[in-house]
């Protein structure tokens, strides 16, 4: 996301812009986000500082960590917040970075299908979520 200095008033913006979720470079199996970021933000210039202020959401697939099954998770940075020196008050700053690194660190680092979510069989690998599995409780471990 580029900003040109000159459109920022000295009062300040605040402006509502959806960012290709591209711009996080995630190549995986285990997460993918694939929904367009939302970015509320306001920006204020202070002396040679760009202050930029706001929160930024989006929702990325994942997988579960209990049953391996695909799941939604809700990405929210609700103090999405960066300060950049400015070099030149006439030029543009770009916060792709800053947006980049906020989502990353709000990636969930667990994920869930379901608070309720049962997991995989032990024994036999069956996702319990569907249903019990062939496996005889009392067998005992191989």
């Amino acid at each position: 996301m580029k900003i040109s200095l000159k459109s920022i008033p000295p009062s300040g913006v605040k402006l509502t812009e959806s960012e290709d979720p591209a711009i996080l470079d995630i190549r995986g199996d285990l997460v993918a986000v694939d929904s367009p970021i939302i970015c509320d933000l306001e920006l204020y210039l202070s002396g040679r500082l760009l202050i930029v202020k706001g929160a930024l959401s989006t929702s990325a697939r994942t997988v579960c960590s209990r049953c391996l099954d695909d799941c939604a998770a809700p990405i929210s940075v609700p103090r999405f917040r960066a300060e950049i020196e400015v070099a030149d008050p006439d030029g543009t700053i770009d916060l792709t970075n800053s947006i980049r690194e906020d989502i990353i660190l709000a990636l969930p680092y667990k994920s869930l299908c379901s608070p309720e979510c049962r997991g995989l069989c032990p024994r036999c690998g069956h996702n319990l979520n569907r249903g019990k599995c062939a496996c005889s409780a009392d067998q005992p471990g191989e």
